[in-house]
Protein backbone atom coordinates (compact mmCIF):
# COMPACT_ATOMS: atom_id res chain seq x y z
CA UNK A 1 0.00 0.00 0.00
CA UNK A 2 1.91 3.10 -1.14
CA UNK A 3 -0.17 6.31 -1.58
CA UNK A 4 0.48 8.86 1.20
CA UNK A 5 3.14 7.21 2.83
CA UNK A 6 5.82 6.87 0.27
CA UNK A 7 9.09 8.97 0.50
CA UNK A 8 10.81 9.35 -2.06
CA UNK A 9 13.60 7.03 -3.47
CA UNK A 10 15.66 9.86 -2.85
CA UNK A 11 19.65 8.55 -2.80
CA UNK A 12 22.12 10.85 -0.23
CA UNK A 13 24.89 9.50 1.84
CA UNK A 14 24.17 7.86 5.61
CA UNK A 15 23.83 9.90 8.27
CA UNK A 16 23.44 8.11 11.40
CA UNK A 17 22.11 10.83 13.75
CA UNK A 18 18.69 10.35 15.00
CA UNK A 19 17.21 13.63 13.88
CA UNK A 20 18.37 12.62 9.92
CA UNK A 21 15.86 12.74 7.68
CA UNK A 22 14.61 8.82 6.68
CA UNK A 23 16.08 9.01 3.50
CA UNK A 24 19.16 9.76 4.75
CA UNK A 25 19.66 6.60 7.13
CA UNK A 26 22.32 4.56 5.71
CA UNK A 27 22.00 6.51 2.45
CA UNK A 28 18.97 4.18 1.18
CA UNK A 29 15.05 5.22 -0.30
CA UNK A 30 12.95 5.60 2.44
CA UNK A 31 8.78 4.88 2.88
CA UNK A 32 6.21 4.60 4.81
CA UNK A 33 3.98 1.39 4.51
CA UNK A 34 0.38 2.86 3.68
CA UNK A 35 -0.70 6.03 5.19
CA UNK A 36 0.27 7.71 8.27
CA UNK A 37 -2.60 6.86 11.04
CA UNK A 38 -3.59 3.61 12.25
CA UNK A 39 -2.82 1.82 9.41
CA UNK A 40 0.42 2.59 8.84
CA UNK A 41 1.18 2.12 13.05
CA UNK A 42 -0.46 -1.49 12.43
CA UNK A 43 1.68 -2.13 8.98
CA UNK A 44 4.67 -0.95 10.89
CA UNK A 45 4.25 -3.24 13.90
CA UNK A 46 3.09 -6.71 11.73
CA UNK A 47 7.11 -5.92 9.47
CA UNK A 48 8.76 -5.21 12.90
CA UNK A 49 7.18 -8.40 14.47
CA UNK A 50 7.63 -10.59 11.65
CA UNK A 51 4.16 -11.59 10.37
CA UNK A 52 4.35 -9.04 7.36
CA UNK A 53 6.65 -10.34 4.48
CA UNK A 54 4.78 -8.64 1.06
CA UNK A 55 3.62 -5.62 0.16
CA UNK A 56 1.84 -4.44 -3.15
CA UNK A 57 2.07 -1.16 -4.94
CA UNK A 58 0.18 -0.24 -8.22
CA UNK A 59 2.56 -0.12 -11.33
CA UNK A 60 1.17 3.69 -12.05
CA UNK A 61 2.74 4.81 -8.71
CA UNK A 62 6.07 3.77 -10.15
CA UNK A 63 5.32 5.58 -13.34
CA UNK A 64 3.72 8.64 -12.21
CA UNK A 65 6.90 9.09 -9.62
CA UNK A 66 9.30 8.21 -13.00
CA UNK A 67 11.13 5.63 -10.62
CA UNK A 68 12.23 2.30 -11.76
CA UNK A 69 9.94 -1.10 -10.22
CA UNK A 70 11.40 -2.30 -6.95
CA UNK A 71 14.59 -5.38 -7.75
CA UNK A 72 15.64 -8.06 -5.93
CA UNK A 73 18.42 -7.28 -3.32
CA UNK A 74 17.28 -3.46 -3.33
CA UNK A 75 17.31 -2.43 0.77
CA UNK A 76 14.98 0.12 1.99
CA UNK A 77 14.62 2.05 5.38
CA UNK A 78 10.94 2.23 6.50
CA UNK A 79 9.53 5.11 9.00
CA UNK A 80 6.70 5.42 11.40
CA UNK A 81 4.02 7.74 11.16
CA UNK A 82 5.93 10.61 13.03
CA UNK A 83 8.76 9.99 9.82
CA UNK A 84 10.81 8.09 12.68
CA UNK A 85 12.87 5.57 10.94
CA UNK A 86 12.31 2.18 12.48
CA UNK A 87 13.76 -0.92 10.20
CA UNK A 88 15.19 -1.75 6.99
CA UNK A 89 13.89 -4.23 4.13
CA UNK A 90 15.42 -5.67 2.07
CA UNK A 91 13.54 -7.08 -1.07
CA UNK A 92 13.71 -10.91 -1.72
CA UNK A 93 11.20 -10.91 -4.71
CA UNK A 94 9.01 -8.90 -7.09
CA UNK A 95 6.11 -10.26 -9.39
CA UNK A 96 3.87 -8.50 -11.78
CA UNK A 97 0.01 -9.22 -11.22
CA UNK A 98 -2.95 -7.85 -11.91
CA UNK A 99 -6.19 -6.76 -9.22
CA UNK A 100 -7.27 -9.68 -10.22
CA UNK A 101 -4.45 -12.27 -10.60
CA UNK A 102 -3.26 -11.57 -6.78
CA UNK A 103 -2.99 -14.89 -5.20
CA UNK A 104 -3.96 -15.99 -2.04
CA UNK A 105 -0.45 -17.05 -0.91
CA UNK A 106 0.26 -13.78 -1.94
CA UNK A 107 -2.38 -11.84 0.40
CA UNK A 108 -1.84 -14.34 3.29
CA UNK A 109 2.06 -13.04 3.14
CA UNK A 110 0.94 -9.17 3.38
CA UNK A 111 0.48 -10.03 6.82
CA UNK A 112 -3.43 -8.32 7.26
CA UNK A 113 -5.45 -11.11 8.37
CA UNK A 114 -6.36 -11.41 4.36
CA UNK A 115 -8.28 -15.37 4.67
CA UNK A 116 -7.92 -15.23 0.22
CA UNK A 117 -7.35 -13.24 -2.74
CA UNK A 118 -10.49 -11.91 -2.26
CA UNK A 119 -10.60 -10.28 0.91
CA UNK A 120 -7.14 -8.87 -0.13
CA UNK A 121 -8.88 -7.24 -3.39
CA UNK A 122 -11.81 -5.79 -1.21
CA UNK A 123 -9.21 -4.30 0.73
CA UNK A 124 -6.98 -2.91 -1.75
CA UNK A 125 -9.37 -1.71 -3.74
CA UNK A 126 -10.45 0.49 -1.14
CA UNK A 127 -7.50 1.67 -0.38
CA UNK A 128 -6.00 2.67 -3.63
CA UNK A 129 -9.51 3.84 -4.70
CA UNK A 130 -9.08 6.81 -1.86
CA UNK A 131 -6.27 8.11 -3.93
CA UNK A 132 -7.79 8.01 -7.83
CA UNK A 133 -7.74 11.67 -7.66
CA UNK A 134 -4.15 11.56 -7.57
CA UNK A 135 -3.40 8.69 -9.64
CA UNK A 136 -5.72 10.90 -12.30
CA UNK A 137 -3.62 14.33 -12.01
CA UNK A 138 -0.41 12.08 -12.09
CA UNK A 139 -1.44 10.10 -15.42
CA UNK A 140 -3.11 12.86 -16.75
CA UNK A 141 -6.53 10.88 -17.55
CA UNK A 142 -9.54 12.11 -15.26
CA UNK A 143 -11.08 8.52 -16.64
CA UNK A 144 -8.24 6.65 -14.84
CA UNK A 145 -10.45 3.71 -13.25
CA UNK A 146 -9.41 0.68 -11.31
CA UNK A 147 -10.03 -2.32 -12.92
CA UNK A 148 -9.36 -6.25 -12.30
CA UNK A 149 -6.57 -5.87 -15.00
CA UNK A 150 -5.08 -2.89 -13.09
CA UNK A 151 -1.50 -3.72 -12.97
CA UNK A 152 0.07 -4.86 -9.50
CA UNK A 153 3.87 -5.37 -8.00
CA UNK A 154 3.55 -7.83 -5.84
CA UNK A 155 7.22 -7.25 -3.49
CA UNK A 156 8.85 -10.12 -1.18
CA UNK A 157 10.95 -8.79 1.61
CA UNK A 158 12.58 -9.55 4.81
CA UNK A 159 13.41 -7.33 7.49
CA UNK A 160 17.36 -6.93 8.21
CA UNK A 161 17.18 -4.42 10.58
CA UNK A 162 15.83 -2.72 13.41
CA UNK A 163 16.39 1.16 14.11
CA UNK A 164 15.66 3.28 17.75
CA UNK A 165 13.95 6.20 16.71
CA UNK A 166 15.67 7.95 19.63
CA UNK A 167 18.80 7.21 19.37
CA UNK A 168 19.12 6.21 15.82
CA UNK A 169 21.02 2.91 17.02
CA UNK A 170 20.52 -0.13 14.87
CA UNK A 171 20.23 -3.89 15.29
CA UNK A 172 20.45 -6.39 12.51
CA UNK A 173 18.06 -8.59 12.95
CA UNK A 174 17.74 -11.14 9.88
CA UNK A 175 20.14 -13.97 9.25
CA UNK A 176 23.31 -12.36 7.88
CA UNK A 177 23.90 -14.08 3.73
CA UNK A 178 27.21 -12.21 3.75
CA UNK A 179 26.39 -10.95 0.70
CA UNK A 180 28.44 -7.22 0.29
CA UNK A 181 30.98 -8.66 2.59
CA UNK A 182 34.70 -9.81 1.32
CA UNK A 183 36.64 -12.41 1.85
CA UNK A 184 40.21 -11.04 2.47
CA UNK A 185 41.71 -12.63 -0.99
CA UNK A 186 38.98 -10.89 -2.53
CA UNK A 187 39.27 -7.23 -0.99
CA UNK A 188 42.77 -7.61 -1.20
CA UNK A 189 42.50 -8.24 -5.19
CA UNK A 190 40.72 -5.01 -5.22
CA UNK A 191 42.79 -2.81 -3.48
CA UNK A 192 45.67 -4.27 -5.88
CA UNK A 193 43.91 -3.09 -8.87
CA UNK A 194 44.72 0.47 -9.69
CA UNK A 195 41.60 1.21 -12.01
CA UNK A 196 38.13 -0.49 -12.48
CA UNK A 197 35.68 -0.45 -14.76
CA UNK A 198 32.58 1.34 -13.64
CA UNK A 199 28.93 0.05 -15.46
CA UNK A 200 25.95 2.41 -15.42
CA UNK A 201 22.61 1.60 -17.49
CA UNK A 202 21.69 4.53 -19.98
CA UNK A 203 17.95 5.61 -20.47
CA UNK A 204 17.86 3.67 -23.97
CA UNK A 205 18.77 0.70 -21.45
CA UNK A 206 22.42 0.11 -22.99
CA UNK A 207 25.61 -0.06 -20.55
CA UNK A 208 27.41 2.55 -20.31
CA UNK A 209 31.53 1.83 -19.56
CA UNK A 210 33.35 4.20 -17.53
CA UNK A 211 37.47 3.02 -16.23
CA UNK A 212 37.27 4.67 -12.41
CA UNK A 213 40.04 5.13 -9.62
CA UNK A 214 38.96 4.09 -6.34
CA UNK A 215 39.55 2.91 -2.64
CA UNK A 216 37.69 1.49 0.42
CA UNK A 217 35.71 3.34 2.49
CA UNK A 218 35.09 2.15 5.73
CA UNK A 219 32.64 -0.86 5.95
CA UNK A 220 28.69 0.35 6.27
CA UNK A 221 26.81 -0.58 9.51
CA UNK A 222 25.77 -3.85 7.84
CA UNK A 223 29.50 -5.17 7.37
CA UNK A 224 28.92 -4.87 3.01
CA UNK A 225 32.53 -3.03 2.04
CA UNK A 226 32.28 0.27 0.44
CA UNK A 227 34.40 1.93 -2.31
CA UNK A 228 34.87 5.64 -2.71
CA UNK A 229 35.54 7.17 -6.72
CA UNK A 230 36.22 10.51 -7.16
CA UNK A 231 34.60 12.74 -10.08
CA UNK A 232 37.97 14.44 -10.30
CA UNK A 233 39.45 17.06 -12.00
CA UNK A 234 40.61 15.14 -15.51
CA UNK A 235 39.35 16.87 -18.35
CA UNK A 236 35.86 15.92 -18.82
CA UNK A 237 32.93 16.73 -21.98
CA UNK A 238 31.02 18.90 -19.52
CA UNK A 239 32.12 21.36 -16.59
CA UNK A 240 29.51 20.30 -13.94
CA UNK A 241 30.16 16.55 -12.45
CA UNK A 242 26.88 16.21 -11.62
CA UNK A 243 26.10 16.69 -15.82
CA UNK A 244 28.17 13.68 -16.59
CA UNK A 245 26.36 10.88 -18.19
CA UNK A 246 27.52 8.35 -15.96
CA UNK A 247 26.47 10.37 -12.75
CA UNK A 248 22.66 10.64 -14.75
CA UNK A 249 22.73 7.01 -14.75
CA UNK A 250 23.32 6.67 -11.55
CA UNK A 251 20.73 9.34 -10.51
CA UNK A 252 18.14 7.92 -12.30
CA UNK A 253 19.11 4.49 -11.32
CA UNK A 254 21.06 3.94 -8.25
CA UNK A 255 22.99 0.62 -9.04
CA UNK A 256 26.03 -0.03 -10.55
CA UNK A 257 28.23 -2.96 -11.72
CA UNK A 258 32.34 -2.47 -11.12
CA UNK A 259 34.69 -5.03 -12.95
CA UNK A 260 38.57 -5.35 -11.91
CA UNK A 261 40.35 -7.64 -13.31
CA UNK A 262 43.97 -9.17 -14.22
CA UNK A 263 45.33 -10.02 -17.53
CA UNK A 264 48.65 -12.33 -17.65
CA UNK A 265 49.79 -14.13 -21.20
CA UNK A 266 50.33 -17.04 -18.57
CA UNK A 267 46.50 -17.44 -18.26
CA UNK A 268 46.35 -19.64 -14.90
CA UNK A 269 47.24 -16.27 -13.63
CA UNK A 270 44.18 -14.56 -15.03
CA UNK A 271 40.84 -13.32 -12.84
CA UNK A 272 38.44 -11.16 -12.23
CA UNK A 273 36.31 -9.94 -9.41
CA UNK A 274 32.85 -8.42 -10.63
CA UNK A 275 30.89 -6.26 -8.03
CA UNK A 276 27.49 -4.80 -8.03
CA UNK A 277 26.49 -2.12 -5.65
CA UNK A 278 24.46 0.55 -4.62
CA UNK A 279 25.47 3.95 -5.21
CA UNK A 280 24.88 7.24 -3.70
CA UNK A 281 26.67 10.80 -4.69
CA UNK A 282 28.58 12.22 -1.87
CA UNK A 283 28.68 16.29 -2.01
CA UNK A 284 30.91 18.54 -0.48
CA UNK A 285 30.36 18.55 3.39
CA UNK A 286 28.50 15.14 3.48
CA UNK A 287 29.48 12.71 6.16
CA UNK A 288 32.16 10.74 4.75
CA UNK A 289 33.04 13.04 1.71
CA UNK A 290 36.66 14.41 3.29
CA UNK A 291 37.47 10.61 4.41
CA UNK A 292 37.08 9.46 1.29
CA UNK A 293 39.62 12.43 -0.05
CA UNK A 294 42.09 11.54 2.42
CA UNK A 295 42.02 7.79 1.25
CA UNK A 296 42.24 8.61 -2.48
CA UNK A 297 44.94 10.75 -2.35
CA UNK A 298 46.58 8.27 -0.04
CA UNK A 299 46.59 5.97 -2.68
CA UNK A 300 46.84 8.19 -5.85
CA UNK A 301 49.50 10.62 -5.96
CA UNK A 302 48.11 12.17 -8.83
CA UNK A 303 45.31 13.55 -6.61
CA UNK A 304 47.07 15.51 -3.99
CA UNK A 305 47.36 18.66 -6.40
CA UNK A 306 43.77 18.52 -7.38
CA UNK A 307 40.71 20.09 -5.22
CA UNK A 308 38.78 16.90 -4.66
CA UNK A 309 37.27 18.29 -1.50
CA UNK A 310 35.47 20.53 -3.71
CA UNK A 311 33.87 17.73 -5.99
CA UNK A 312 31.64 15.01 -5.78
CA UNK A 313 32.12 11.62 -4.79
CA UNK A 314 30.91 8.53 -5.78
CA UNK A 315 30.19 5.98 -3.39
CA UNK A 316 29.81 2.34 -4.20
CA UNK A 317 27.62 -0.24 -1.62
CA UNK A 318 28.77 -3.86 -2.65
CA UNK A 319 25.48 -5.96 -2.49
CA UNK A 320 26.71 -9.00 -4.57
CA UNK A 321 30.82 -10.10 -5.04
CA UNK A 322 31.42 -12.92 -7.63
CA UNK A 323 34.94 -14.21 -8.71
CA UNK A 324 36.88 -16.10 -11.05
CA UNK A 325 40.14 -16.97 -11.88
CA UNK A 326 43.50 -16.81 -9.63
CA UNK A 327 43.11 -14.00 -7.14
CA UNK A 328 46.27 -14.49 -5.43
CA UNK A 329 48.77 -11.22 -4.81
CA UNK A 330 51.74 -12.00 -5.92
Amino acid sequence: MRPGGWGGRAYYPARMTPDAEPHEMLGLPAFGFGDAGPLRDSLTAAVLAGGKVATASLVIEYIIDGEPLPAVGQRAVFFDSARRPVGVIETTGVRLATIGTVEDGFARDEGEGFADAADWRVAHERFWGGHLDDYRTGLGDPGFVLTASTAVVCEWFRLVARVDPATGRIERVAPDDGRGRLESGVRAFVAAARTATLATIRPDGRPRLVPICHAFGPDDPFGRAVLDSPLDEKPKAVADPLSLARVRDILARPQATLLLERWSEDWDRLGWVRLEAEVAVLGVGDPGHLEAVSALRARYPQYRTQRLEDRPILRFTIERVTTWGDLGIE
